[in-house]
Protein backbone atom coordinates (compact mmCIF):
# COMPACT_ATOMS: atom_id res chain seq x y z
CA UNK A 1 0.00 0.00 0.00
CA UNK A 2 2.29 2.86 -1.22
CA UNK A 3 0.61 5.88 -1.17
CA UNK A 4 0.04 8.31 -4.85
CA UNK A 5 1.64 11.82 -3.78
CA UNK A 6 0.85 14.88 -4.99
CA UNK A 7 3.33 18.11 -4.92
CA UNK A 8 2.50 21.91 -5.69
CA UNK A 9 5.66 24.20 -5.01
CA UNK A 10 7.88 20.87 -4.18
CA UNK A 11 5.66 20.37 -1.25
CA UNK A 12 3.29 17.48 -0.55
CA UNK A 13 -0.28 19.24 -1.03
CA UNK A 14 -2.43 15.82 -1.25
CA UNK A 15 -1.35 12.08 -0.99
CA UNK A 16 -4.08 8.69 -1.41
CA UNK A 17 -3.96 5.41 -0.49
CA UNK A 18 -5.37 2.20 -1.04
CA UNK A 19 -6.17 0.43 1.19
CA UNK A 20 -8.04 -2.47 -0.21
CA UNK A 21 -6.09 -2.87 -3.23
CA UNK A 22 -9.01 -2.75 -5.44
CA UNK A 23 -7.11 0.41 -7.94
CA UNK A 24 -9.17 2.89 -6.05
CA UNK A 25 -7.76 5.26 -3.09
CA UNK A 26 -10.22 5.15 0.38
CA UNK A 27 -7.45 7.41 2.04
CA UNK A 28 -6.88 10.52 1.62
CA UNK A 29 -4.48 13.19 3.16
CA UNK A 30 -4.68 16.99 2.78
CA UNK A 31 -1.40 18.86 3.32
CA UNK A 32 -0.79 23.02 3.75
CA UNK A 33 2.46 24.08 3.52
CA UNK A 34 3.92 20.66 3.53
CA UNK A 35 2.09 20.02 7.07
CA UNK A 36 -1.33 17.30 7.18
CA UNK A 37 -4.45 19.26 8.17
CA UNK A 38 -6.84 16.90 6.96
CA UNK A 39 -7.28 13.27 6.44
CA UNK A 40 -10.46 11.16 5.20
CA UNK A 41 -10.98 7.61 5.38
CA UNK A 42 -13.47 5.44 2.96
CA UNK A 43 -14.02 2.41 5.68
CA UNK A 44 -16.72 0.98 3.66
CA UNK A 45 -15.20 1.63 -0.08
CA UNK A 46 -18.21 3.09 -1.32
CA UNK A 47 -16.18 6.22 -2.53
CA UNK A 48 -17.65 8.76 0.11
CA UNK A 49 -15.35 9.36 2.91
CA UNK A 50 -17.26 8.71 6.47
CA UNK A 51 -14.15 9.62 8.62
CA UNK A 52 -12.15 12.96 8.74
CA UNK A 53 -9.44 13.72 10.57
CA UNK A 54 -8.37 17.27 11.37
CA UNK A 55 -4.94 18.27 12.79
CA UNK A 56 -3.35 21.95 13.84
CA UNK A 57 -0.02 22.17 13.54
CA UNK A 58 0.21 18.32 12.37
CA UNK A 59 -1.63 17.42 15.63
CA UNK A 60 -4.46 15.74 15.61
CA UNK A 61 -7.28 18.25 16.86
CA UNK A 62 -10.89 16.59 15.83
CA UNK A 63 -12.76 13.72 14.21
CA UNK A 64 -15.75 13.71 12.29
CA UNK A 65 -17.68 10.61 11.43
CA UNK A 66 -20.44 9.29 9.38
CA UNK A 67 -21.33 6.18 11.37
CA UNK A 68 -24.34 5.40 9.03
CA UNK A 69 -22.66 6.02 5.59
CA UNK A 70 -25.57 8.01 5.11
CA UNK A 71 -22.97 10.87 3.36
CA UNK A 72 -23.93 13.06 6.07
CA UNK A 73 -21.60 13.73 9.39
CA UNK A 74 -23.26 12.60 12.38
CA UNK A 75 -20.81 12.61 15.59
CA UNK A 76 -17.93 15.15 16.05
CA UNK A 77 -15.22 14.80 18.59
CA UNK A 78 -12.80 17.53 19.34
CA UNK A 79 -12.11 20.75 17.44
CA UNK A 80 -13.43 21.07 13.58
CA UNK A 81 -11.93 23.99 12.04
CA UNK A 82 -13.59 25.47 8.87
CA UNK A 83 -13.18 23.50 6.00
CA UNK A 84 -11.64 25.53 2.68
CA UNK A 85 -12.93 22.59 0.77
CA UNK A 86 -11.95 18.91 0.05
CA UNK A 87 -12.74 15.45 -1.80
Amino acid sequence: MRPWAYYKDGKTERQEIDTNSDGKPDGFAYFEQGVKVRQEIDSNYDGRADGRFYYKMGKLCGRAVDSDFDGKIDKVFGEIPDSKGGR
